[in-house]
């Protein structure tokens, strides 16, 4: 599972996604069959009431026609997108997680491989709490800030992994351990990571491809320096996707609104005071 092969997938899913921005990828019977099924919500007044896009990724990544269609509550964290919350997990004093926490097809153990060895902020989830949450493809793919803040980093991490598996070091088992159970030889799972200063200290967010389906974006206002209001437009999946996960630093303790369903803007934890 190491080159040719690793470069060929990734090319191959590129040059798929490339084909899914094209006019060739979406037509009205597409856009028919998408009506017709419910769970996209093209009939509840979310979006246009008819088909104004020109490709499927035009489609995929629909904006809302307004914002009162997802507005936003108090509470101290909104959900970033249409997705269901996963859980939370202890981060330890090492920036170990316990067990660890699986994103998508790939499992992490630590923080600096979820968020980069390169990022400046690794160091500084010592402690601290991960959640993450779920988007399922027929949900709203836009993400948005959930809580206000100012920004401090942003990158893009690419998540191909072409030994057939990846070497860490397993806390329970107290060694390295080759993890090749999951696809991660056929993945690009591209991630972006973004850290913010908010009033309870940084937070690291990253939308996270899935597999082979994985393009994140940001909004073009996303840069360093910028202040951002929670609900605020913070980026896009297109091909495919999807997962959201949210870093907090040490004392700050969550407690989730719902392990159900939530739409951007409802509810999505409480710090704990």
């Amino acid at each position: 599972y190491q080159e040719p092969i690793a470069a060929w997938c990734k090319k191959y899913a590129s040059t798929w996604g490339d084909f899914l921005s094209t006019e060739a990828s979406w037509n009205d019977e597409y856009y028919k069959l998408a009506c017709a099924d419910e769970s996209f919500g093209m009939n509840k007044g979310w979006y246009a009431d008819s088909n104004v896009w020109t490709s499927f990724n035009d489609w995929f990544s629909r904006r809302l026609v307004d914002s009162s269609k997802r507005p936003i509550s108090q509470a101290d964290i909104v959900a970033p997108a249409d997705s269901v919350p996963q859980g939370i997990w202890a981060i330890d004093k090492d920036s170990q997680l316990d067990m660890g926490v699986q994103l998508k097809s790939v499992k992490f153990y630590n923080v600096a491989q979820i968020i980069g060895e390169d990022s400046a902020y690794k160091e500084k989830f010592a402690g601290g709490t991960l959640t993450h949450t779920f988007l399922d493809v027929n949900d709203y793919h836009r993400y948005h800030f959930p809580l206000d803040g100012t920004i401090k980093e942003v990158r893009k991490i690419s998540g191909l992994d072409a030994a057939g598996g990846v070497v860490e070091w397993n806390p329970e088992l107290k060694k390295y351990v080759l993890y090749d159970e999951n696809p991660g030889w056929q993945s690009i799972e591209t991630r972006d990571c973004l850290i913010m200063e908010t009033k309870y200290g940084l937070v690291a967010i990253l939308p996270i491809g899935m597999s082979q389906v994985s393009s994140c974006n940001w909004e073009q206002s996303v840069k360093v320096g910028a202040s951002v209001k929670k609900g605020d437009p913070m980026g896009y999946f297109l091909f495919g996707g999807s997962d959201i996960v949210m870093i907090f630093q040490e004392g700050v303790k969550l407690e989730l609104a719902t392990k159900e369903h939530v739409k951007m803007g409802e509810p999505y934890a409480n710090v704990l005071r």
